[in-house]
C-alpha cells in the first residue's frame, strides 16, 4: 500500500494540520492509541497540546510508560465516555470501528456518540476509514468539515467533523 512507503512523519503532519487548521487544541484523545505512535509523533507538530490515549493492554502501558501519551485509558471508548466527558478539543480514531467487520452499526454509532460525549462544544474527530464516512456521524451529532480522499495514504478516506 502507498501510505505504507510514506514516512509516518509526513502522514502525522497532514493529520495533525487537518485538525489545526480549525483549531489548536489543548487536549488530544486518541482511541485505539496501540503502543502511542500517532501521539508521540503529533508532539512534535503541537508542542503544547496534552495527548491521551485509549486501549488495551501491553501496548497502551507502553504508550503511557514512553511518554507518548500523557494518560492511558484502559478500555473502549464507550466504556470510558462518561468518565472523560468534554475534556477533548480532538478526538482521533485512526483505525475507524467500521474496518472491523466483526462490528456492527449499532456499535459503530455508539463509538461516535461516545466520541460526541468525550469532546468540548465545537471539538473536532479525526477519523479514517476504508470507505466513505459513516452515515452515523450526522446522527451522532456531528458536522462534518471535510472529507478528503488522499491516494497518498493508499485510498483512506480522512474526514474531519466538528461537534454539533
Amino acid at each position: 500500500m502507498l501510505e505504507d512507503r510514506l514516512p509516518e512523519r509526513y502522514r502525522v503532519r497532514a493529520r495533525v494540520r487537518a485538525v489545526a487548521q480549525y483549531i489548536e487544541p489543548e487536549a488530544w484523545l486518541d482511541v485505539g492509541t496501540g503502543d502511542g505512535a500517532f501521539p508521540g509523533a503529533a508532539r512534535e507538530e503541537l508542542r503544547y497540546t496534552a495527548f491521551d490515549g485509549t486501549g488495551t493492554g501491553a501496548e497502551l502501558e507502553r504508550a503511557r510508560r514512553t511518554g507518548r501519551v500523557d494518560e492511558a485509558y484502559e478500555g473502549s471508548l464507550p466504556e470510558l465516555a462518561g468518565r472523560l466527558a468534554g475534556r477533548y478539543d480532538a478526538v482521533s480514531m485512526l483505525r475507524c470501528p467500521e474496518r472491523r467487520p466483526e462490528r456492527g452499526v449499532a456499535e459503530v454509532r455508539g463509538e461516535l456518540e461516545a466520541a460526541r460525549e468525550v469532546l468540548r462544544g465545537g471539538g473536532l474527530l479525526l477519523l479514517e476509514s476504508a470507505g466513505p464516512p459513516p452515515g452515523g456521524l450526522r446522527g451522532a451529532g456531528f458536522v462534518v468539515l471535510r472529507v478528503e480522499r488522499g491516494v497518498r495514504w493508499g485510498g483512506v478516506y480522512r474526514t474531519l467533523a466538528r461537534r454539533g
